[in-house]
């Protein structure tokens, strides 16, 4: 942030660091006191209450947890809070708390389709998250995930985009691995305490070791590659582990 002072003929000034900031000094004939002391607007200051650590995302008034809802996009290095109603203007006056190095830059804009404002925030690598309410604001503890989940599970659709993988007819064994792992197997986890990683959300081809690095990525606890087999004898059947 930038802060601009209109100081007095003849005055004079100098910085010095303090613990969370900077203390300016004011000296001259025409200044009131020998140290000026500078009233910021309480959007901008962090709540004494609330952690030094985290990221800190001021609400509007009567928001409550139910109005938001997150989207976390981990193959872009992405994840967006949404806030329910048009609050562009109000974040054009209330500032974002940042104090985390790995968080990029973040952006704010109203999606007229859903009715939400969303904040999106970009970082150097693969983020986890969790959030909740304090004192009017949404806290957010961002980590690795692996510092942040105690169970880890990396879901891995077999081949995809230009490697069809096993072919029977018209049916490709990628679409078969993406809907299983990606549809079927999705619903199960949604309300468990298990954070789960997809390598592919579309149907792209992904090289081994890339799947692998994936999963060393996020610290997986379990890493589950789905595949099926063809045969043209009918007699062969079963599973494979």
């Amino acid at each position: 942030p930038r802060i601009s002072i209109k100081l007095k003929p003849d005055t004079r000034y100098y910085v010095t660091g303090q613990n969370n900031g900077v203390a300016i000094h004011f000296t001259g004939s025409n200044s009131e006191n020998n140290e000026g002391n500078i009233s910021y607007p309480s959007s901008d200051t962090r709540p004494s209450k609330l952690p030094d650590d985290k990221l800190l995302i001021p609400l509007p008034d009567g928001t409550t947890i139910n109005q938001i809802s997150d989207q976390d996009n981990y193959l872009n290095s992405n994840f967006v809070i949404s806030i329910k109603g048009n609050h562009t203007s109000f974040y054009k006056e209330h500032r974002i708390i940042n104090p985390y190095s790995v968080i990029e830059d973040y952006s704010v804009s109203y999606n007229s389709t859903t009715g939400h404002t969303r904040i999106s925030f970009d970082t150097k690598l693969i983020c986890g998250y969790k959030y909740d309410i304090s004192d009017g604001y949404l806290i957010v503890h961002v980590a690795r995930p692996s510092e942040l989940y105690s169970k880890i599970i990396v879901l891995d659709a077999g081949h995809g985009g230009i490697d069809p993988g096993a072919i029977k007819g018209s049916t490709y064994e990628k679409n078969l691995n993406f809907t299983i792992l990606n549809n079927y197997a999705k619903t199960y986890f949604e309300k468990s305490d298990i954070k789960v990683y997809y390598t592919r959300v579309t149907d792209v081809k992904i090289d081994l070791y890339e799947r692998a690095d994936f999963a060393a990525e996020v610290g997986a606890d379990l890493f589950i590659s789905l595949h099926m087999n063809s045969n043209n004898s009918s007699a062969v059947s079963g599973t494979q582990v």
